[in-house]
């Protein structure tokens, strides 16, 4: 369990230092919770603004910040809502991946209802709502396919959800970087198509079809054009059939007659 905060038991709000924070987990069998101190808001934006760009910091994908301060004194008229020198804590949400994160718990708990077997008028109105969330952006009719699948195959991954996000989560973007890797790069790139609750049609392998010819006769009038049609059927095929379409006579191309 990670710790993320000492609060003392006074009137007035009153929390220890991170360092305070961090050196009771240690000593108690919590897990630290990773701080940086910066000495403004401005280092503080631009600190903030870099880990946004990719996520990630530390090692860790990162949805945002906890910024604790201290209120500096009011030149403000009237009286302040906090004591000077008070501590005070504000979050900093970055867009992505905290944006996307969202949309998927959206998703998933729209869906949640297509566990087990429901009837079709629950399922019809499950992925009409799925739809309306999923345009927005096709990194999330990925994840809503998959939701779909994963359902189907593995519904413990889905059980007691609200306690379950980050696990599922996780299987997801793993999946994303192995057999879903191909869907995931044509939805940054908007060429993913939602499938839903569309009957998905089977894969063919062209390459095992018999391959087919189609002979089509065409010529000015006189040149042979029905032996070309006729003769070809009349052979007996040897390694792949051959198939001779009649060609109507109504679109045979004529010579124009020239007069000199």
């Amino acid at each position: 369990m990670h710790l993320h905060g000492l609060n003392h038991n006074t009137p007035h709000f009153s929390t220890g230092l991170p360092s305070e924070v961090s050196s009771f987990a240690s000593d108690f069998g919590f897990i630290p919770t990773k701080y940086v101190e910066l000495p403004t808001l401005d280092d503080v934006k631009e600190f903030t603004d870099k880990v946004a760009q990719s996520g990630e910091w530390e090692g860790d994908q990162i949805e945002g910040f906890v910024v604790r301060c201290t209120v500096a004194p009011s030149t403000a008229p009237g009286k302040p809502p906090y004591r000077p020198g008070a501590p005070f804590f504000f979050k900093v949400k970055f867009d992505e991946p905290y944006l996307l994160y969202r949309q998927w718990r959206e998703i998933t708990r729209a869906m949640l209802p297509l566990l087990g077997k429901p009837e079709k008028a629950t399922e019809a109105a499950v992925w009409k709502k799925v739809r309306g969330k999923a345009t927005k952006r096709q990194e999330l009719a990925v994840y809503a396919d998959w939701v779909s699948e994963e359902m189907a195959r593995n519904s413990a991954l889905f059980e007691d959800y609200d306690r379950g996000v980050v696990r599922v989560r996780e299987v997801f973007l793993k999946w994303t970087e192995g057999e879903g890797k191909k869907a995931w790069e044509q939805a940054k790139k908007g060429k993913y198509k939602l499938r839903g609750d569309q009957p998905q049609k089977p894969q063919v392998d062209k390459s095992t079809l018999r391959k087919k010819f189609i002979l089509v006769p065409i010529a000015v009038p006189g040149t042979g054009k029905l032996l070309v049609r006729s003769g070809p059927s009349q052979l007996k095929a040897q390694a792949k059939p051959l198939l001779v379409s009649p060609f109507p006579s109504c679109l045979t191309l004529a010579t124009p007659r020239v007069t000199m």
